[in-house]
């Protein structure tokens, strides 16, 4: 029984960890009593785990108000903690950015597309984070992760992360992108919140990115993409194709279509959701990307703050992980 309320003991405080590190990275500054109040821990449970946090360099606080008394002590995530770079080699031209422990982007680069350029995405990738670590004054140690959305056909040949010699996530653009536009409708700061999101794009006609109850859903193999051209009206054809099974079998409440059309951005969103009214009686909603050609980069970093905080607060609780936190 004792070794039974233990384990009990330690992932509770696991997932209290974990609430408190999230509601942080959410609504920073927060006290420590907005921190009680909002997850229901009680006032001294709160302050334990705070300066848990502080003495792991994972959160520093800074003291706000004036009169009497002592003033109340806020809240905010370390950037510093952990670093973190997010990827994306897309046929328009690649992106990556280098991010810190509260999601902040610190840098960021491009390179733009190049017909003359032979295509090599781990080439692409490699350069890309020189580039940005060159500019931070870091090396490659000090990566904590690097997450790379793949958004053309291309075969990587050696894996990634033997290449990069840091640890490497790899997946498609639009699973990436998924987990970055569900970011604004998570806490409803785009007007709503949603659970169950869907993220299609032009570049990949054959995917679809899906967020099913707040958890990227990345299925069995990345399909590879196609780099053949296809009409406005080819592209809403395939991709409402795609979603229309996925709709019916999941309850999609959002569809988001990634900006990555160029002019016929507007063209393709009414087209597809003209598609998708003669195969569904009740289609959900489709609304063009409120982060636009950014989305997968951003759920580059909010997947790699995901893998970064449950494995952080797995060290602190001594190799216990809290249930239901994934990424």
């Amino acid at each position: 029984m004792k070794v039974l309320a233990g384990a009990t003991h330690t992932l509770t405080r696991a997932h209290n960890l974990h609430l408190a590190l999230e509601l942080i990275r959410t609504r920073g500054p927060v006290s420590r009593a907005e921190i009680a109040r909002e997850t229901g821990m009680s006032k001294p449970t709160a302050s334990r785990l705070l300066e848990e946090l502080l003495q792991h360099g994972l959160v520093r606080g800074s003291a706000r108000g004036r009169g009497v008394g002592h003033p109340a002590v806020y809240f905010t995530l370390s950037p510093e903690a952990v670093h973190l770079a997010g990827v994306e080699i897309g046929p328009a031209g690649s992106r990556a950015v280098l991010a810190g422990f509260d999601g902040s982007v610190r840098l960021t680069e491009t390179l733009p597309a190049d017909p003359a350029r032979p295509a090599d995405p781990a080439a692409e990738c490699e350069l890309l984070l020189d580039r940005l670590l060159a500019r931070a004054g870091l090396d490659r140690s000090r990566l904590y992760l690097t997450v790379v959305g793949l958004s053309c056909a291309a075969q990587l040949g050696e894996p990634l992360e033997d290449r990069l010699g840091v640890p490497t996530v790899v997946l498609r653009g639009s699973q990436l992108g998924a987990l970055g536009e569900y970011e604004q409708y998570e806490h409803g700061a785009a007007g709503r919140r949603v659970d169950h999101l869907a993220y299609v794009r032009a570049s990949e006609p054959g995917g679809v990115g899906l967020v099913l109850n707040g958890r990227l859903h990345r299925g069995a193999r990345p399909a590879l993409l196609t780099t053949t051209r296809y009409s406005t009206e080819e592209v809403a054809g395939r991709l409402a194709d795609c979603l229309t099974p996925i709709t019916l079998s999941t309850d999609i409440e959002l569809i988001v279509l990634g900006c990555d059309a160029g002019p016929d951005d507007r063209a393709l969103l009414e087209s597809l959701r003209l598609e998708l009214r003669e195969r569904l009686a009740d289609p959900p909603p489709v609304v063009r990307s409120g982060l636009g050609e950014l989305a997968p980069v951003t759920g580059a970093v909010r997947l790699g703050l995901r893998s970064a905080t449950r494995d952080l607060v797995t060290a602190i609780t001594g190799g216990v992980q809290a249930l239901g936190w994934t990424s």
